[in-house]
């Protein structure tokens, strides 16, 4: 099963290889202007996925960390398809927005928790041990 899931991520990787070598060659990589492929934020990740996937490849027998962490950010590959939803890519985005909003409701909601074990520890004071 190890031998085929590795076949399985070498054919992925090169199908996505040549899908990012196709588009380097319409859009051009960096200086043609503003629908160049590097532009884009999605693909600059996608970018970054093809590259960290045939970095892992490429160093298949070497065991070091840095190699585990580029095997660990083929996770990242699922992302992809974000780029080709119109859909997800809107919820996605609303997300990363909310995030801020969401960060001050967590710590409002803190501060309540914490109110209240300082509450119930002054009325309880030990009733419990």
């Amino acid at each position: 099963m190890s031998n085929n899931l590795y076949y399985i991520d070498l054919v992925v990787t090169c199908f996505f290889t040549i899908e990012l070598i196709l588009k380097v060659c319409v859009y051009g990589f960096i200086m043609n202007g503003p629908e160049s492929y590097m532009h884009n934020s999605w693909n600059i990740m996608d970018f970054f996925i093809v590259l960290f996937s045939n970095i892992s490849l490429a160093a298949k027998g070497v065991d070091l960390g840095v190699i585990k962490t580029f095997r660990m950010l083929r996770v990242l590959r699922p992302l992809r398809m974000i780029k080709r939803n119109q859909g997800l890519r809107i919820a996605i985005t609303a997300l990363m927005k909310a995030i801020p909003f969401i960060r001050d409701v967590i710590v409002v909601s803190l501060l309540f928790l914490l109110l209240f074990a300082i509450l119930c520890t002054n009325f309880f004071k030990g009733t419990f041990h």
